[in-house]
């Protein structure tokens, strides 16, 4: 098989939240990581007497978590300000990611859950780096479809 030339790089990846999954307010440009974690199908074994491998099955599907490190800024209407009062007021929230952007035909993984994580920067006096905060939304899945489709 000869090598992909399909990859991508993060420089595209667009990040939207939607408390009605239909207007949507960009993240991306103030978020610099997302980290997805869980969404794994549930499986379950046991032996009988008469074999010496298991009986396996595969069961429902965990809960998705998605971390996003943002930009911290105490600026009204931007991410952390938005994420916080979502949190606080435990507000249903669709999020929209599309790793390689706004393109027809692209995939974009989409799902709704509740921001559960505060938004408290960590700080280091040694340092001059931007502040970032890290975020988790915990949703049932981040389902997997096609732009523009």
């Amino acid at each position: 098989m000869p090598q992909t030339t399909g990859h991508i790089t993060s420089k595209n990846v667009e990040l939207e939240l939607s408390t009605d999954g239909e207007n949507w307010t960009h993240i991306d440009c103030s978020s610099g990581a997302v980290t997805p974690s869980g969404g794994v199908t549930m499986t379950g074994s046991t032996h009988v007497f008469c074999e010496h491998l298991p009986l396996i099955g595969a069961g429902n599907i965990e809960p998705t978590t998605l971390g996003i490190r943002l930009v911290y800024t105490e600026v009204e209407n931007e991410s952390c300000d938005l994420i916080d009062g979502f949190r606080v007021n435990q507000a249903l929230v669709w999020l929209r990611y599309r790793p390689k952007g706004a393109e027809s035909g692209a995939w974009e993984f989409t799902g709704q859950g509740y921001f559960i994580t505060p938004i408290t920067p960590a700080a280091d006096a040694t340092s001059a780096d931007i502040l970032t905060v890290d975020v988790d939304w915990f949703g049932v899945e981040l389902a997997l479809g096609v732009q523009g489709t």
